[in-house]
């Protein structure tokens, strides 16, 4: 009697663990992989490479020591909800600009996109005081966002910058 009293102990209790066990395993995964600034730098590298026609182009990025005030000249959210980002613009004066941003979580993903909405309302009324052919570019300004990752593009071949980041930054 003790010995199937302790069968069916061992049994229920191998039972329990397995549906723990593969209840754990089906959850959903959070992301595991931490960003790294080299390679938010990698998918920018190709996004910037899919545009032939950038003029002389500065860059900043989250790695800079004044990173958040460099940040603060695109969105006016709070900076610590940025994990990393890569900003590269024109030097000379066009509208050129493209912002890849990865965010801590998916709560400053849609406070980053309405902040980027208010950037180019600037940005376009800027160039309407003083640049008026950069003006329809600024208004074809992309947002595009997948996952945390976050985009700006201003420029001419938006749609082939967007492609690229839509593919470097799907899961999976």
């Amino acid at each position: 009697m003790k010995k199937m009293v302790k069968k069916r102990f061992l049994a229920g209790l191998l039972a329990c663990l397995m549906v723990i066990s593969c209840l754990s395993a089906c959850g959903k995964q959070e992301e595991s992989q931490e960003v790294t600034q080299e390679a938010l730098q990698a998918i920018m590298d190709k996004m910037l490479a899919a545009e032939t026609e950038l003029p002389d182009m500065r860059s900043a990025s989250s790695a800079e020591e004044n990173a958040a005030q460099l940040f603060s000249a695109v969105s006016d959210i709070d900076y610590e909800k940025v994990d990393k980002f890569c900003l590269s613009y024109s030097a000379e004066g066009y509208a050129d600009e493209i912002l890849l941003v990865h965010m801590k979580d998916q709560a400053g993903v849609d406070e980053l996109k309405s902040s980027l909405s208010k950037h180019i309302e600037k940005r376009k009324n800027t160039f309407a005081s003083y640049k008026e052919e950069e003006v329809p570019r600024v208004e074809k300004a992309q947002i595009a966002f997948q996952g945390n990752y976050v985009c700006l593009v201003i420029c001419n071949h938006y749609n082939e910058m967007k492609t690229v980041f839509m593919n470097e930054t799907k899961e999976g």
